[in-house]
């Protein structure tokens, strides 16, 4: 399940949201920027545009960088933990 933030709005006196928190970033409430310092996706995540709050890469698919907006699928013969982000052989 995706969670999405309200947009945001960059710099000082906007009187309107500028848009959606950028891919590969995860956007709290309150942030002023669509890539805030700190809020990188982290590795076994992934963060469309918008999210509030990583998401988990799901069975049979992993993530091993920081930053990214989708997961990599498993290669036959390896167990990819999402958690941490690598395969291994079975």
């Amino acid at each position: 399940m995706f969670s999405y933030s309200f947009p945001l709005s960059a710099g000082v006196g906007n009187v309107a949201p500028d848009g959606p928190c950028d891919a590969g970033y995860h956007c709290p409430g309150g942030q002023d920027s669509p890539s805030p310092p700190g809020l990188l996706c982290w590795q076994g995540h992934f963060c469309p545009v918008g999210t509030t709050v990583p998401q988990i890469c799901g069975n049979g698919t992993y993530q091993a960088n920081n930053g990214s907006d989708s997961c990599d699928v498993c290669v036959a013969g390896y167990y990819c933990d999402p958690d941490e982000g690598k395969g291994s052989v079975q």
